[in-house]
């Protein structure tokens, strides 16, 4: 299992919390690609597919957060969180 360290402010982990989730799937799936460059070329292949579908995710996840604090409402991590929990349905 890959190891991925990002660190978010404790007030507004949840807000990141999907979106990390993400990086470590493509982390994970980056590593057992790498583990079969010299092996097996149909698990590369499923690997790849894996790494493109989770990258798509995360940019779904990016594209949705605001962009700037104008378009948060007075609570923007609440916001923030909802966007998060929408991605990962």
């Amino acid at each position: 299992m890959a190891k991925v360290t990002i660190r978010i402010h404790s007030d507004v982990e949840d807000c990141g919390a999907t979106a990390l989730n993400s990086i470590s799937l493509i982390a994970d799936a980056l590593e057992d690609y790498c583990a079969y460059i010299l092996g097996d070329q149909g698990k590369m292949k499923v690997f790849h597919q894996q790494m493109l579908r989770n990258a798509v995710q995360l940019l779904d996840i990016i594209v949705k957060m605001p962009d700037n604090h104008n378009e948060l409402p007075y609570d923007g991590v609440e916001q923030l969180t909802a966007v998060a929990r929408e991605s990962n349905n």
